[in-house]
């Protein structure tokens, strides 16, 4: 949750979707200054049929891969969940939107641009 605050651009927004921790400590002062709005979303019904056919259209360009910092096959399923937690993978690399999935292969520092694309089977972290 900070660090989709400290990631944004001057006058960008950042979005919270779903139900994270009652009470959370942010850098308000940082994104009061910079003119970053947050906003919260929590209900999100039936979105995913409209999510899926955005990507499935291409209208969101290449660049949405970019997304996804991690990329792990099933047998490092653990470990996903475990660089999750942390914040860093093996290499030291920010871990910000994990993914997993069956074909993707894993190199230690391959991250962005692993794998097949956005199709992975799960998402287990991310920042916002």
């Amino acid at each position: 949750m900070q660090v989709g605050i400290l990631l944004a651009k001057a006058g960008g927004k950042v979005i919270y979707v779903g139900m994270g921790t009652p009470e959370a400590m942010l850098p308000t002062a940082n994104a009061f200054t910079r003119e970053v709005d947050l906003m919260g979303v929590f209900r999100y019904n039936n979105t995913y049929p409209t999510a899926l056919a955005l990507l499935a259209s291409g209208r969101l360009g290449a660049g949405i891969s970019k997304m996804v910092s991690q990329r792990y096959p099933l047998d490092r399923a653990e470990q996903a969940f475990v660089d999750v937690a942390r914040g860093r993978d093996e290499t030291g690399k920010g871990v910000i939107k994990v993914m997993i999935g069956p074909d993707y292969k894993y190199e230690v520092g391959e991250g962005v641009g692993a794998g097949k694309g956005v199709d992975g089977v799960s998402a287990v972290g991310g920042c916002c």
